[in-house]
């Protein structure tokens, strides 16, 4: 149903008119105005619709302004695929199908997943059935989709870091009980809380040169893999299942100036600030339970092999469970099983290149997408000259308010960008555009 109110009795539908419809389950209002800003000839976008008087604006105004923008963005029809995407990329595969991305979304809309309401009532932006739907679809659960090569995704450095020390049992020596990991985001890419911007650590859309690329695939964890992070990773955590959280070897923990490292573990651990506390069940199982908590049981058997392997040729050595177990685990973590969710495969055959394609000859269009480091200071490229309403000076106004970064009226009218606004319905009959943006 689409409801329609007019102001002050009007009896036919003008730029008053306000409609009231319902938009993802819940009502909206909408104004019957379609604003177009004309420059030029041939150059026109369409203004966003505003509440806010530009003359006088008031408090109650810039909050339903605020509002009305931050629910345009909320209730948009992309929003739900849009974070259903990156959703499914954080928890589960780097290339999610449609159909995956589809029923996450839906799930956002509606609340419900499998006709199970999350939360106190079905409605619009529930996450807790976006998660249900992420972790719970077939697509997320399926144990045949590992052995997919474009299916799973890398793991991310600091959660493979975490994992080991959770999954190992990791226990501080007394007085050591924080967890200090330093300068991770030196050493592997990432830390806690210290993403370089608002856009991850890694660029989710991130295609590294290759097979991967050629097949049209995304591995977003990928971008971390630059040869200085991978040796900060490795590094680390060779020196943390050796030593515990330690500084030697390029270990991830904090320097102790009293600690003279040393080869000998034991002595090692003893100086480090904790320890990995897991202790197989029995000798025999040692492998079959490492496989079960660094890698998810999906350890290839020619893997599996070579680990066992190591692991009983140290017991055959006279070595201790302790050191046979520390071989073991220096292993696994240089294992492809460890570093990606999928079943590891093996091709021992050079990878074939076809040749390309020759080319048809055919006209063909291409979407060309700029990306300008940066952001626009939009309160410079568009601002009020002369000739605004009631005689307000809203060039003062701006003066006054841009201080040392507003651009004097000389600059326009040097660079030729000084326009007419001809409708009439905009607060000032002059504007200048930024002398840097001319067209």
């Amino acid at each position: 149903a689409i409801e329609a109110y007019r102001v002050n009795g009007s009896s036919s539908f003008d730029e008053g008119t306000i409609f009231r419809l319902i938009v993802n389950g819940t009502w909206r209002y909408m104004r019957n105005v379609r604003s177009t800003v004309t420059i030029g000839e041939i150059f026109e976008f369409r203004n966003p619709p505003h509440v806010v008087d530009y003359i006088e604006p008031s408090n109650s105004e810039l909050v339903a302004e605020t509002d009305a923008v931050i629910d345009a963005m909320l209730y948009h029809e992309n929003t739900p695929p849009f974070i259903a995407r990156r959703l499914a990329q954080r928890f589960t595969v780097s290339n999610p199908s449609p159909r995956y991305v589809a029923a996450v979304a839906e799930a956002f809309t509606t609340g419900q997943y499998q006709g199970t309401a999350y939360g106190e009532s079905s409605s619009y932006g529930s996450l807790g059935a976006m998660v249900a739907a992420l972790l719970l679809d077939r697509e997320a659960s399926s144990p045949i989709l590992d052995f997919e090569p474009s299916h799973g995704k890398l793991r991310e450095p600091i959660l493979k870091v975490l994992g080991v020390l959770r999954s190992l049992e990791y226990e501080p020596f007394e007085g050591d009980e924080d967890i200090n990991l330093v300068e991770m985001e030196e050493r592997v890419g990432q830390a806690a809380h210290k993403a370089p911007d608002v856009f991850n650590f890694y660029d989710w859309a991130y295609q590294p040169t290759g097979p991967i690329a050629n097949a049209r695939l995304h591995a977003p964890e990928a971008q971390l893999l630059a040869t200085p992070y991978l040796n900060g990773l490795l590094n680390g955590l060779d020196s943390l299942v050796s030593y515990g959280l330690t500084s030697c070897n390029a270990g991830f923990g904090k320097k102790r100036k009293e600690v003279q490292c040393t080869k000998d573990f034991s002595k090692a651990r003893e100086r480090s600030r904790g320890f990995l506390a897991f202790n197989p069940s029995s000798v025999n199982a040692s492998i079959d339970e490492l496989d079960l908590l660094l890698t998810s049981g999906r350890l290839h058997p020619a893997h599996h092999e070579l680990v066992s392997a190591t692991y009983y040729q140290q017991l055959a050595q006279g070595k201790s469970p302790t050191h046979a177990l520390i071989a073991a685990l220096r292993l696994f973590v240089v294992l492809p099983e460890f570093h990606a969710s999928a079943h590891a495969t093996f091709s021992y055959k050079p990878p074939f290149n076809p040749p390309p394609l020759p080319s048809g000859k055919q006209p063909y269009k291409a979407v060309v997408l700029l990306f300008l480091y940066g952001g626009m200071d939009s309160f410079n490229l568009l601002v009020p000259h002369s000739g605004c309403a009631n005689g307000t000076d809203l060039y003062k106004e701006y003066e006054e308010v841009r201080s040392v970064v507003h651009i004097p009226k000389v600059k326009f009218e040097n660079a030729g960008t000084l326009i007419d606004e001809t409708s009439g319905r905009q607060p000032c009959a002059k504007f200048g555009i930024h002398p840097a943006a001319k067209f």
